[in-house]
């Protein structure tokens, strides 16, 4: 296992929709036409005291689950409660303050759906690149070149959806 002051640490989590449009040049219905990938790059010595600051800040709004950020900002499940103005108005900037207070860095790669199909549809016919698999290689990549320059090694983690999707990244 690799000391703390001598890696990074990487969190990561998808957004928007993986499910490949059989049609490109149609807009989906749901709007979503991006695939996202990317979350916090964290000092390993700073891992304890972000999740010290957690476990305080879940304490202070008694919350007893995990901060989903889709649920969050769709006011859903457990966060159904943010649909209140009042408690938001609340909630919110407090959510807000802890984030900002916290040392970390903030990466992303984002798929624009119809540039992917534009630019690869030709070469891979049969057998598109899954798009979730393209912005997992860019974000280690370039996060693994940025841990590298600065003499450190990187730990990679990654929000647990279910069985099919957890092996399907790690393959």
């Amino acid at each position: 296992m690799t000391p703390d002051h001598e890696k990074y640490v990487l969190c990561i989590d998808d957004t928007g929709s993986r499910e490949l449009n059989q049609n490109p040049r149609q807009a989906r219905r749901d709007g979503m036409d991006w695939f996202g990938l990317g979350g916090v790059l964290v000092k390993g010595e700073d891992v304890a005291g972000i999740l010290a600051a957690h476990q305080v800040f879940c304490a202070e709004q008694e919350i007893d689950y995990p901060l989903h950020s889709a649920e969050i900002r769709g006011g859903r499940d457990h966060f159904g409660w943010l649909r209140n103005p009042e408690r938001a108005g609340y909630f919110m900037p407090a959510l807000q303050q802890f984030v900002l207070a916290q040392s970390f860095f903030a990466t992303a790669v984002v798929v624009h759906r119809p540039g992917y199909f534009d630019r690869y549809r030709a070469q891979h016919r049969d057998g598109l690149w899954d798009m979730d698999r393209t912005a997992f290689s860019i974000l280690i990549e370039r996060t693994a070149k940025f841990a590298n320059y600065r003499g450190r090694r990187l730990e990679v983690f990654f929000e647990q959806s279910g069985k099919h999707e957890d092996r399907v990244l790690k393959r």
